[in-house]
């Protein structure tokens, strides 16, 4: 079977009727194969095609980093400048923020999306700029973590290097990218989309298939930078994929630099690069493989690169599809060479052992890991475990993986837990269980001022349980966790599952003086108590 119809076939799982992918296969950094399947516009039946233009999500990060290292290379920048050098308004929170700890995921500062504009008030459908996250990250007086000292991906660190790049370049992002990556590669369906009412030719639009199975409009209404908004076709992403083999813009020493990891503090070597994964966490059948995903609304894409095989794969998606790297690299093995492929792990279910689920409902419980602010919930189902909704596959004893990450491990023993990642540790005590009766709860009631993100929030006791109430979103319910600690679920009135750490904090008498608020992606937001009387309406 051909190259064309290898892909051709491999395209059929999907719909022609319903949203769908375009893809592209480069071998060699020369011939390129792009194709299509799927509807790009469901309302006026337009489908789609290599020429699509559609939203690359995350995958936008390594256009920011080529552009941070194409300036170092032009002596305009070093990476250990610090990033307060070029932009002065982001608050001095007692580190050295380096441009390389930016790149790298390393800097310490909160996630502003979804985690610093949600908590702000804006809902996900707002018109979102750049001007405000950076209003939100110049707010910001603390800090997650020390710089250097963890890896914690988050968009913030390339909001903020797209700032860079307009700062030391002379103009902005979008231009910049346009004449120094775009257009020599040949990209022209290829934008940084600085402004959301900008007419986009081609474009396809995102969608979600909702709980009734029907696909429903997710449209994009954010200009944010450097993290996100690069738009592109199949057939130019193709030109990126083989310039990251041959480097003919950019040349070698850029192509080396946006592939080294970065490092910790502590000389640990991190699966990240510029604006790529790469290392041990990414090998795929025993070949090293160059990776990153992306997903922005109702867009989902995944890249893939092979080096040692002159291989490169790119699959673009306009709706959600959980899968996207499994998909990229299915469609990779159908051209990757045969001899020396390692086989494929065996699944997650066949390493499954059976146990007793009497045995399991003990290992049930709530673990927290107060460095990182980090709870984790493992309910009993009645006959197993999960661990964040999904199913805990049993492979040993007190050990778990999952259907959907097998390279990752949940080992429960003692009095902690510890979730086993290819990248590093990460260890949970066991705490438990907080049922605080009615007039402890009384003494959390009250309004609550965060000075970094302009907001209050009002606390009230209602039907038993303590419920959070802000402008623009409906009211949360806080699920006591363990001695004032709750959780806060989101998940009603967002899109994807978002679950906030409610802690409150108390002074010298033992009264509540405040309270912090901590996500996946930012650490001990500091909300001030305003007003100790206990709230019912916000009227």
């Amino acid at each position: 079977m051909d190259d064309r119809r290898r892909l051709e076939q491999w395209l059929d799982r999907f719909d022609a009727a319903a949203p769908g992918c375009a893809v592209v296969v480069v071998r060699d950094g020369e011939e390129t194969l792009a194709a299509a399947r799927g509807t790009a516009d469901l309302e006026r039946g337009v489908l789609l095609t290599p020429s699509s233009v559609l939203n690359l999500g995350s995958v936008s990060k390594q256009f920011t980093a080529f552009a941070v290292l194409l300036l170092e290379a032009d002596g305009a920048l070093s990476l250990d400048d610090d990033v307060r050098t070029h932009l002065p308004r982001l608050a001095d929170c007692g580190h050295a923020i380096t441009l390389r700890h930016l790149l790298h995921h390393t800097a310490g500062l909160r996630g502003t999306y979804p985690e610093l504009l949600m908590l702000g008030g804006w809902r996900f459908t707002d018109h979102i700029t750049q001007a405000d996250c950076l209003r939100l990250l110049y707010d910001q007086r603390e800090l997650s973590f020390a710089p250097g000292s963890e890896h914690l991906y988050i968009n913030s660190n390339y909001v903020l290097l797209a700032e860079v790049v307009a700062e030391v370049s002379g103009t902005g992002l979008a231009a910049f990218s346009r004449e120094r990556i775009f257009e020599p590669l040949g990209m022209a369906d290829t934008r940084v989309l600085d402004d959301v009412l900008t007419v986009v030719p081609g474009r396809a639009l995102g969608y979600y298939r909702d709980d009734d199975g029907r696909w429903r409009n997710l449209p994009l209404t954010d200009s944010t930078l450097g993290s996100t908004n690069v738009y592109t076709s199949a057939a130019d992403f193709g030109a990126w994929l083989a310039n990251l083999g041959t480097a003919g813009v950019g040349g070698p020493e850029v192509m080396a630099r946006m592939t080294e990891p970065g490092r910790l503090d502590d000389g640990t070597v991190l699966g990240y690069a510029g604006g790529l994964m790469v290392g041990p966490g990414s090998a795929h059948r025993g070949r090293a493989v160059v990776e990153h995903g992306g997903q922005h609304g109702g867009y989902c894409t995944w890249m893939c690169r092979f080096p040692d095989d002159g291989l490169a794969v790119g699959v673009l998606c306009n709706h959600y599809v959980w899968n996207a790297r499994e998909l990229a690299l299915e469609l990779a093995d159908l051209y990757l060479a045969g001899d020396g492929l390692h086989a494929l792990p065996p699944t997650p279910a066949a390493r499954r052992v059976e146990v007793a689920a009497d045995d399991l409902e003990p290992l049930a419980g709530t673990f927290y890991d107060p460095t990182r602010r980090a709870v984790r919930e493992v309910p009993f189902t009645g006959t197993g475990l999960t661990y964040q909704g999904q199913e805990m596959i049993p492979i040993g004893d007190g050990e778990f993986t999952f259907e959907s990450e097998p390279g990752v491990t949940v080992r429960i023993g003692g009095d902690g837990l510890v979730l086993d990642t290819p990248d590093r540790a990460y260890t949970y005590r066991r705490v438990a269980p907080f049922a605080p009766a009615p007039e402890q709860l009384d003494g959390y009631a009250g309004r609550y001022e965060s000075p970094e993100l302009g907001v209050v929030w009002w606390i009230a006791v209602d039907g038993g349980s303590l419920v959070v109430r802000r402008h623009k979103y409906v009211d949360t319910v806080l699920r006591p966790l363990f001695p004032d600690a709750f959780v806060d679920d989101w998940t009603p009135i967002l899109d994807f599952p978002v679950e906030y750490l409610v802690q409150f904090e108390r002074d010298g008498a033992g009264g509540v003086s405040g309270l912090r608020v901590s996500g996946t992606r930012t650490r001990g937001i500091r909300f001030d108590r305003i007003d100790g009387r206990r709230v019912v309406s916000i009227a």
